[in-house]
């Protein structure tokens, strides 16, 4: 008999449950992805065993995150499926946060199969349909499925319904949505940056003030904003901005929440700081990085071209660049993301 989050734990089974809470309050605490995945899968099989929906969601929650950390893209995706089909099957017996959280996992999901060139825009189209139709049986809000179709016009090149569907997704927003306020600010800003570049600075300009929100969050917005003020030609007000980033917080946590090349391409000209966020990229310019990683490529390569003495590298890590972007191209059956890094980072 399937045991909901707000039933009163049989007797019999006190101890079991004990054991699994324990469990799970310890892979908390795991540093290490690799134990992490082996503690999850464990604790999700034992709540299987019992049939705890509520600790099940949440153990592959924990295991997809690890798998992530891990670089497990595809391994990451059978998760989310996994998650998925118990988030809706055991919906009544799940937290009602629980399940709020849980329909947003598509999020980074849907950002994963976009991330793969190779992944036909059929099967993301079809994630996407699934996800309304799932809100829609259930009488869900549609943000999360507008959300979705925004980023993915946002990434293939479709700038007119990037705006429509963002404008949708804000519209049917509701107003306990367990989207982060700051994540939905970064990812309202990047959707706008796809069809009005001056739309993104404003939307992000909009949130705050930032000495009111804890570090991390603050971080990662101002970075983005310096990034999109340098892309609208506001060098000096993003410089301004990614400098004050990088002398009021921890660098170890800046290397953590911000996004390294939103900070990069504001900071070209001070070769102090740039130099340091090279190193955290270092992964993600390195000969073998996925294509995925055109864009940080991009950014590095514009860096490198600034001076003699590193051009030859700038010319060589911009071929990688435009060559990983044409794959993407090639899936998405336009030139966009080619002339988005084109436009961004080497037309000046």
């Amino acid at each position: 008999m399937v045991i909901a989050f707000d039933d009163e734990i049989p007797a019999a089974l006190e101890s079991q449950f004990d054991d699994l809470f324990e469990r799970y309050e310890a892979l908390k605490h795991l540093d290490d992805p690799h134990a992490v995945t082996a503690a999850a899968e464990s604790i999700y099989r034992d709540a299987t065993e019992l049939d705890y929906p509520q600790l099940m969601v949440m153990a592959l929650g924990k295991l997809y995150s690890a798998q992530w950390d891990l670089g497990a893209r595809a391994e990451s995706l059978t998760t989310y499926v996994r998650f998925n089909q118990i988030a809706t099957k055991y919906r009544a017996a799940l937290y009602p946060d629980l399940a709020g959280i849980a329909r947003l996992y598509v999020v980074i999901s849907l950002d994963t199969l976009l991330d793969m060139p190779d992944v036909p825009l059929s099967r993301i189209h079809a994630l996407v349909d699934t996800v309304e139709q799932q809100s829609r049986a259930e009488g869900d809000p549609l943000d999360v499925a507008y959300l979705c179709r925004a980023i993915v016009a946002m990434q293939t090149g479709d700038p007119d319904g990037a705006r429509r569907w963002r404008e949708k997704w804000h519209a049917a927003e509701p107003y306990d949505s367990a989207l982060p306020r700051v994540a939905a600010a970064n990812l309202g800003a990047s959707i706008a940056g796809s069809f009005d570049p001056q739309l993104a600075v404003a939307a992000l300009e909009t949130t705050g003030p930032y000495d009111a929100m804890q570090e991390h969050d603050a971080i990662a917005l101002r970075s983005h904003r310096a990034f999109r003020l340098a892309l609208v030609g506001r060098v000096v007000e993003a410089e301004e901005e990614a400098v004050a980033v990088m002398r009021q917080y921890p660098h170890d946590l800046i290397e953590q929440e911000a996004t390294h090349i939103n900070l990069l391409r504001a900071l070209e000209g001070r070769g102090d700081f740039a130099e340091l966020i090279l190193g955290w990229m270092a992964d993600d310019i390195a000969a073998d990085a996925p294509a995925r990683e055109y864009e940080s490529q991009a950014i590095a390569a514009r860096y490198f071209l600034r001076s003699a003495q590193t051009r030859e590298r700038g010319l060589a890590l911009k071929e990688v660049a435009l060559r990983n972007a044409a794959l993407f191209d090639a899936r998405n059956g336009n030139t966009f993301v080619t002339d988005s890094i084109g436009r961004n980072h080497f037309s000046d």
